[in-house]
């Protein structure tokens, strides 16, 4: 079944789940985690699911870059911003090589570790530390590219 072929009440349905994934994720984000199985249950091939849930969350992260930009200064993001944008568009050319029901499986396993990464650690994001890294941009070429790879394969 593809996307044309949706009856009208997974339209109905995927709206009301876009509005609780967004609602979620302006808070604690994650609302990817939401809508892409509900994508992936209505019959959307996952590709399609994929690139639906990246635009999505693409209207949510322009603005929090929007505003992350605006509280800080911009020599210091600019490496990250590169070598993350540089990933996610490996990425995304990436998942383009992988067969849907192969991809459909890649997304059960992430998603599923990532839900129990989060369900088992209750104090995630609670406690700051004080940082511990020596050379920013060493830090801003593994980081930016092992996360916008993610970004952009997964999404």
């Amino acid at each position: 079944m593809g996307f044309e072929h949706l009856d009208m009440i997974y339209y109905f349905i995927l709206f009301f789940v876009a509005l609780f994934a967004g609602f979620i994720d302006s808070i604690v984000g994650g609302g990817g985690l939401i809508t892409l199985p509900a994508l992936i249950a209505c019959g959307i091939p996952a590709h399609l699911s994929l690139a639906t849930n990246k635009l999505q969350s693409v209207f949510g992260s322009f603005t929090a870059t929007l505003t992350y930009f605006k509280s800080t200064t911009l020599p210091h993001l600019v490496w990250g911003v590169f070598f993350t944008a540089l990933g996610a568009a490996i990425g995304s050319y990436s998942v383009l090589f992988v067969k849907d029901e192969q991809l459909k499986l890649i997304i059960l396993i992430f998603l599923t570790l990532t839900f129990l990464y989060t369900a088992l650690r209750p104090n995630l994001g609670k406690h700051e530390s004080e940082p511990k890294i020596k050379n920013i941009k060493i830090f801003h070429l593994i980081c930016g590219l092992t996360l916008g790879f993610y970004d952009g394969f997964l999404g």
